[in-house]
Formats: structure tokens, sequence, C-alpha cells
């Protein structure tokens, strides 16, 4: 057993001896023998290589002492970034009868420190000491990378030592050249080097020169990243510092890293902008960021130690081009065909970008052949890149070219579409005049019938024709609107609009059917509505008709009010038709507000109509800066509403800016107002009308509670008593109670409420001695001019009577008609025959020049179309021929069944600015003739002259 001990502790300590002597292989290493044939010498296999950790340890430490743990250096030595010192150790021996020049070649620019020691016999025979700390000037050898000379006499053997530090990635390729050959191989590799520079600074230049001609960023982006990466490189090999910044040692520190720094923000922000990524989605603020982190990460450089900034750097590095990456990968599936390209380009530099990442921390060696490589992915790379953007362009003018093919075919399109719009408006104008002529003479033929004697049977004959005429002309008028909106025609007048009195004139035009199917109507307006806004009123207008027209259509029994307040949105009004008629289904509505569309096909043939009315009020409101809409339910009744725009006219008195109410007058004080109505609507809308007037208003519904209220106000200074004439046709009791009420008082006033078609009687008004008779609906501009007459007079207000129309004598007047058509001739001389007016006919433009040139007319109506010369060029012939005899020029008026806006154009270029639309009615006539302010034959015996 002893012996066995024995046997084993020999073993290891044999074994431990072999450790040692593995652990120091000096004995082992041979040194690198210098001959007549190579030019070149590795010293790996040939150097020992000891790391002094506290970086203290002199060579002369180094020298004497054997056991320092020296390791034989099998691979290009590549450390990563350490503090530590490195020791290379090789030998030199020269077998030539010859001396020798060699250069000791460290193939690293990065270096902080490179330091050589020669010894000979243990002795330090020389020493040399290179680094970047150091200026560029001061190196022996003026080389981008450190090249130490050295001597080496016939047969001499000499012991090498290197020591090297940096801050940088601890690199030390070291090898052995002759001096002459090394400077061969030298130009050479500067040679290759020279030509990936020159590509990389030539595809820059040029591409910035593209950015400047086109603007367009993709192209500074990719420029700005090729030349960071041409000077990184130029940074890494040592070029840059011999060549741009020989002195700036502190620069040469850190201009790798900031290039690479500059060269990943490149990078993010040409992928930003070369890729199509649409702004405001998840991607593109992605891309926003990596932009960001770019910029962080060459910030940060400043700030923190140099280790720590190349470490953020290749993790940068990695974080973008990975994303790009993605990004562009994302694309590609996506069909963007500049995507492939962009993404070949990405994996090449990223093959070349991670194999130098993998080499600064060491896990892999270099060498610069390896340099040559990555150098080639990333050239590579950038080829690619600028391939794709090639293609872009290419891309980019199909695009242009497509878009421009398609701009020609628009172009195309819309000249075609304004022929046909032409082509529209021509037969536009011609349906016009075609379709108003013949019914000027039926409704004027009617209008005139209707003032002659007839019995009752021919007077219902008569109202059954001028209903049916005017219910042809509103298809007609529908028809005609339609078509000039949908050709683009339709202009809106701004003038300033009496809202009160539009809303009434609506109210009042459709309370005669509404009585008729025993309807109320009413208009009620919130506290803020204007007066007074500009806008077109024959539009606005032609809404509120259309839409009441529609709720008493379809109401059989109950009311319909229109309803006027100030909308939600800035300036505008909102205006409400509530009816409680027969309401519309939920599947309906849609539909509703489309041309030749109703609710179903049964609507048509119970109601007539031609479904053009709801699509012509949702153009107009669009027109005018609003909309429409409908809430509706079977059985319960519809809302219809839209809003428009409004502005309220400038300097235009001193009701501009207010509202109806704050219009109103002030009843009488101490006035008391008592009205006796079963009438829910009534009762609401004149207490709704009187909360502004200075009275308080006192309601009864029944015989007893107006005894009650007369009763209580007998003794009042003044009273204003509003009856409703229903409630006393057949209540010969409660007419004698308001009788008596009447009487007890002069300034008890009684107001009859009537309907359109029902008038008090004589012995009724007589028996109640009312003082006025209103007919309902009563709206608040009629209840306004009331309490206005109250105010401005206290005394009895009269009668109202029916008075027969009644026309002035306008006979002195001389008035010419053009005029073709011998039906509207017919109709426009029994027309002026109620005005005791023979007009002087002429049946086309040139006659009427003639005429016009013969004698001196007040007035000339002037039909649009008419052979041989037309209304505006005959207007323009007589124009010019009193200008040029310095005659007074004759008031023209424009006969005109057009409705498009270029006609009357026509006519105002020539100096004419006032028309009459046909078909003509005596109403029209009248009005014009007072715009004119003209006066009776015995007041006058001259038309003033036309000063347009």
């Amino acid at each position: 057993m002893k012996i066995y001990l024995q046997v084993m502790l020999i073993v290891a300590f044999a074994s431990c001896s072999l450790l040692a002597i593995a652990q120091n292989p000096a004995a082992s290493v041979s040194p690198i023998s210098i001959d007549a044939t190579h030019a070149k010498y590795s010293i790996l296999n040939r150097a020992l290589f000891f790391e002094d950790g506290s970086g203290e340890l002199a060579v002369t430490d180094i020298i004497q002492n054997e056991q320092l743990g020296w390791r034989e250096l099998t691979e290009i030595p590549n450390f990563g970034f350490s503090e530590s010192s490195y020791w290379i150790r090789f030998q030199l021996e020269n077998r030539t009868r010859h001396a020798q020049r060699l250069f000791i070649h460290v193939d690293y620019a990065l270096l902080d420190s490179v330091q050589l020691f020669k010894v000979k016999e243990s002795q330090i025979a020389e020493t040399f000491s290179v680094g970047d700390l150091e200026p560029f000037q001061s190196r022996i050898v003026q080389h981008p990378t450190f090249i130490i000379p050295q001597y080496l006499a016939a047969e001499e053997i000499a012991e090498i030592y290197l020591r090297i530090e940096s801050t940088s990635s601890l690199r030390v390729p070291v090898t052995v050249w002759k001096s002459e050959e090394f400077l061969m191989e030298s130009r050479n590799h500067f040679m290759i080097f020279g030509l990936f520079i020159g590509i990389l600074v030539v595809m820059s230049l040029y591409n910035f020169a593209i950015f400047l001609f086109i603007k367009d960023w993709s192209y500074f982006f990719y420029s700005f990243f090729t030349l960071s990466t041409s000077l990184y490189y130029l940074s890494i090999t040592g070029v840059a510092f011999q060549l741009f910044w020989p002195d700036g040692v502190a620069w040469q520190q850190s201009a790798a890293l900031v290039m690479v720094g500059c060269g990943v923000l490149g990078l993010a922000c040409f992928g930003h902008t070369f890729l199509p990524i649409k702004k405001g989605t998840t991607l593109y603020g992605y891309s926003l960021g990596l932009i960001g982190l770019s910029i962080i990460a060459i910030v940060a450089d400043v700030f923190i130690p140099y280790r720590h900034s190349v470490l953020l750097q290749i993790l940068c590095i990695f974080a973008v081009s990975m994303s790009i990456g993605a990004i562009g990968i994302y694309m590609m599936l996506k069909k963007v065909q500049i995507a492939r390209l962009f993404v070949a380009a990405w994996i090449v530099f990223l093959s070349g970008a991670v194999l130098s990442g993998l080499d600064k921390l060491a896990v892999i060696s270099f060498s610069y052949s390896y340099l040559i490589i990555t150098m080639s992915g990333v050239v590579g790379g950038i080829c690619i890149l600028s391939l794709a953007l090639a293609n872009r362009i290419n891309i980019e003018r199909r695009e242009r070219a497509l878009a421009q093919q398609k701009e020609l075919q628009a172009l195309q399109k819309a000249n075609k579409a304004e022929a046909e719009n032409r082509a529209k408006s021509e037969f536009l104008a011609t349906m016009s005049h075609e379709i108003r002529t013949p019914m000027n003479g039926i409704v004027g033929m009617t209008d005139l019938l209707s003032t002659t004697q007839l019995d009752k049977t021919q007077q219902e004959f008569l109202t059954i024709i001028k209903n049916s005429g005017q219910s042809l002309l509103s298809i007609i008028n529908d028809i005609l609107d339609y078509s000039k909106i949908a050709a683009g025609h339709m202009d809106l007048e701004e003038v300033e609009i009496n809202l009160e009195l539009l809303t009434h004139e609506c109210i009042t035009l459709h309370s005669v059917n509404a009585e008729k199917k025993g309807l109320e109507i009413a208009v009620f307006y919130n506290d803020s509505v204007p007066k007074k806004i500009m806008g077109d009123p024959t539009r606005l207008r032609q809404i509120i008709n259309n839409l009441l027209s529609n709720a008493i259509k379809f109401t059989d029994s109950g009311h319909v009010t229109l309803t006027v307040s100030q909308s939600a949105v800035s300036q505008q009004l909102h205006f409400e038709v509530q009816d409680t008629g027969i309401g519309i289904s939920q599947e309906h509505i849609n539909n509703l507000f489309k041309a030749f569309k109703q609710a179903d096909s049964s609507t048509t043939r119970k109601y007539g109509g031609t479904g053009l009315g709801l699509s012509i009020c949702k153009k107009l409101s669009h027109l005018m800066g609003g909309n429409i809409g409908l809430q509706s339910e079977p059985g319960v009744g519809s809302i219809f509403s839209f809003n428009i725009r409004s502005e309220l006219p400038e300097n235009t008195g001193i009701e501009t800016g207010k509202s109806i109410i704050d219009t109103a007058p002030r009843i009488f004080d101490k006035t008391s107002l008592i009205l006796f109505s079963k009438s829910e609507l009534t009762r609401k809308l004149l207490t709704d009308m009187n909360r502004k007037s200075g009275g308080e208003l006192f309601v009864a519904t029944t015989r007893k509670s107006a005894e009650k209220l007369f009763n209580e106000h007998l003794g009042d200074k003044s009273s204003l008593l509003l009856v409703d004439q229903k409630l006393v046709e057949r209540d010969h009791l409660l007419c004698q109670m308001i009788s008596r009420f009447t009487r007890t008082a002069h300034d008890h006033k009684l107001i009859l409420l009537t309907g359109m078609n029902t008038k008090a009687s004589e012995a009724e008004f007589r028996q109640l001695q009312a003082n006025l008779i209103i007919p309902r609906p009563v709206s608040s501009y009629e209840y306004h001019r009331l309490l206005a007459s109250l105010q401005a007079s206290d005394a009895h207000l009269g009668e109202a009577k029916d008075e027969a129309v009644s026309y002035p004598d306008l006979s002195h007047l001389k008035i010419l008609v053009a005029e073709d058509n011998p039906v509207n001739q017919m109709v426009i001389t029994g027309m002026f025959g109620k005005f005791q007016i023979k007009p002087v006919m002429a049946k086309n433009g040139k006659i009427a020049f003639l005429k016009a040139k013969e004698e001196d007319y007040d007035l000339i109506f002037m039909d649009c179309e008419m052979p041989v010369m037309d209304g505006a060029v005959a207007s323009a012939e007589i124009l010019k021929y009193c200008n040029a005899n310095r005659k007074p020029k004759p008031n023209i008026v424009a006969l005109t069944a057009h409705v498009l806006k270029d006609i009357r154009q026509r006519f105002e270029l020539v100096g004419v600015h006032r028309f009459l639309t046909k078909p003509v009615k005596l109403e029209d006539l009248s009005q014009l003739f007072i715009r004119l302010k003209v006066t009776k034959a015995s007041e006058t015996n001259r038309l003033p002259a036309d000063k347009a």
C-alpha cells in the first residue's frame, strides 16, 4: 500500500511539472527565421503573449521574470475591450549573410500605444513608441497603421517585446515584412481600398446632386449615410488621421464612433423617407422613434466613456438595422415594389455590419483581408440602395406618366361633361321657354277671366282651371329647378330678408288649404332669432313652402307648425316643420330625399307630386350652407328640419341684429288682453307672442270662464278682447255678453279671429261691435302690426271690409311690347287694359327697334326669344341709338321664360336690369309699376327715365 501511494505521488508531481512546462512554452517556440526567399513572416506559433492586468510591469520586469504565464500565440490577437496591457514576445533570426531592413507591422490604426523593445543578451538594445495618442507626424514611417522599422545584421538573433494598450478594441495583427516588399504590397492594398472609398464618395456626391435637383430627401439621407460610412472606414484604417486631421489626436479617438453613429442615423432617416410609410400610422411613429434613438446614441457619445459608447453604438446599429429591415420586409409583403431592393440591400449591408460588430467584440479575429470583405458587403448594400433609388425614379416616372394619362382622360371627360352640360343648358333654356310660353297664356287668360262677371258655376270651373294651372306650373318649376341644380347653374342671391315677414307670408299662403282640412297652422320663434338676415329669400321661401305643403298634404287632423330658432352651429338658423300626419317608417326615410322617390308607390297615386320637392330642398339647403333632416314615426307625425347659414345685415338700421321678440312693440300700460278660444295652438301662440308685449294675457275656453273674466275686467281702463269667431257663430247668449262688455267702456276693443275662408257676416260684425277682423293663422307679424296700430292711435279702428281689386289709371304711359306669340300678345294686352294702357305690339326685335326709333316710349317689354332679332340684341340697339342721338333711355323690361343666369347676364351686359318671368301675372305688373314709382295719369304725364 505504501508503495502504491509513493507511485501516485510521483505521478502527480510529474503531471504538475508537465503542466508547468505547458504553461511556460518558451522552450517550445522557435525563432522567426528571416531567409532570402520570403518577404512576409507571420508571428503565429512563433510568439508568446502575456496579459498584464495591472498595466504597471516594466520591460525589465518582463525580461527578468520567466514565470509570468506566457502563452503561445496561435491566432491573430484580438483581446476586445480591455483595460489590461498586453505583451507579445518573439525572436527574429537573420539566417542570411546580408543585413536585413525589416518592418514590424501592427495592422490596426486605433491603438493608443504600441511600444517595441529589442533585447540582446538580456539587455535592451532599442526602444520604439508609436500610437494614435501622438500626432501623426511623429511616426518614423508615415503610414496609416503602425510600422516599426528593425535592422538585423547578418546572422543576428534578436528578441522582440511588444507592449500594447488602448481604450478601443485591442486587436494586434502583427506581421514582419522586408521593407521593400511591404511598400509594394501596401501600394496594392491602398489601390483596392481607394477603389472602395472612391465608389462610396462618387455615389454620395452623385445622389447629393440629384437631391439638389429634385429635392427628394431620400437622396440626401442616402448621400449622408454613404459619406458617413466612407469616413468611418477612413477613420478605422487610419487614413483619415493621416490625410484630414494629422494633429487632431482627441478627434481621432472618437471619429470612428461619431461616424458610425452618423451612418446609423442616415440609414434610419433614409428608410423613413424611402419607404412609403403613411403618416399617422403606428409604423410611422416607430420609424421616427428609430431616428430619435440614433440621435440619442450620437449625443451620448459625448457624455459616457468610450467603451460604453462603443457598446451603445453596436446595440443601436443592431436595433436600427433589424427594425428598418423588418419594416422593409413588411412593405415587401404588402407588394411594395421598391421594398424588394431595399430588403436585398439591407441583407448585404447587415452581413457586413454584423461581422464588423462581432470583430469589435472579439468574437472573431481581425485581418486586413477581412476588412476588405466587410467593406465589400457595405459597398454592395450601398450599390443596391442606389439601384433602389433609381428604380423608384422609374416607378415614379411611370406613375407620373400614368397620372398624366389619367389627368388627360379626366380632362377629356371633363370637356365631354362640359359639352354635355352646355347641351343640357341649351335644352333647359329651350324647354323653359317652350313650356312657360303656353303657360303664360293659360295663367294670364285665367287671371283676366277671373276679373270679369261670372256666375257661381263659372267661377267654380275657373277656380279648377286656375288651381290646375298652378299645380302644373309648380311641377314645371320643380323639374326646371332640379335640372338647373344638376347642371350647376343655380345661383343664390345675397339680399336682406325680413324673416318675420317671410315666414308670415309662407304660413298665410298655406292657411287656406289647412283650413279646408280643419288643420291649425302657426309659426313660433326662439327668443334669439334675428328679425333680419342676409340670404336668398326666394330659395328660403321655396324650402319652407315645400315642407309646409307636404306637411298639410299628409296630415288629416291636428296641426302643422313652423319653428325658427338659432342653431347650435355658429351663424346658422334652424327651421322645423312639425305635423301630426301619417308619419314615415324608418326604412323609407333614406330614400325620401332622392330625386323622383317617395315613401312608397301609393303616395303618388294618392297625393300626387313628382318626388322632386324634397330632393330640391336638400340641394338648396346645401347651397345655403346647411343640411336637411327628418324625424318621423308612423301614425304620430313628422318633423322636417333644415339649417341655413345666416349672417346679419351691416348698417341697415336700428333693427339690425335684434331678435323678432326684441323688436315687438309694447302695448299700452294697464291694458288687459283677454283671449277667448278653445284652440290650444292659438292659446299657445298668443301666449308666446305676448311675452314681450308688456300686457298680461288672460285666457277663457268656455262661456262660463269668459263671463268670469269679463266681470273681473269691467272696471279696467282698457281691454283688448280676442274672440274666436267659431265660438260666437250660433251662441246668441255669448254674443250678448260680449256686446255688454265692449259697450261698458270706450277703450274695450274687440278683435274677431276668423278663418281665411270664413268671413264674419255683417249682422255678426254689427251685433258684436267688432273693431277688427284678423284671419287665422295669427302670426307674430300680424299681431305685432296690430299692437303697433293700437299704439299709434286709440281711436276706433273701423271695420275690415272686403274691397274689390282695383288698378290705377296709367293710360298716360306709352308702352311698346315685343312679343312674337299671338296668345301672349292677347294676354299682355288684356293685363295692360286693367291699367287703362293700350300697348303698341311688335312681333320681333327688329320691328321693336324701328318703332323705338320712330317714337319715344316710357316702357318697352322685350321678350327674349324672337325671330329675326332677339330681345337682347334689340335692347342693345335701342340703347345704343338713344346714346348716339342723346335721347332719354326708355325703361326696358325683359320678359323671360328662362331659368338660366346667362340669359339674364346677356341683358344686364347691354344695360337691361329689370325682368319679369313668364307666366306674367297682374300682381307682377302691379309690383313692377310700384317699383318704378309710376303715378296715376292725373298726377303726372311721364315715367321717370331709366338711369340704369
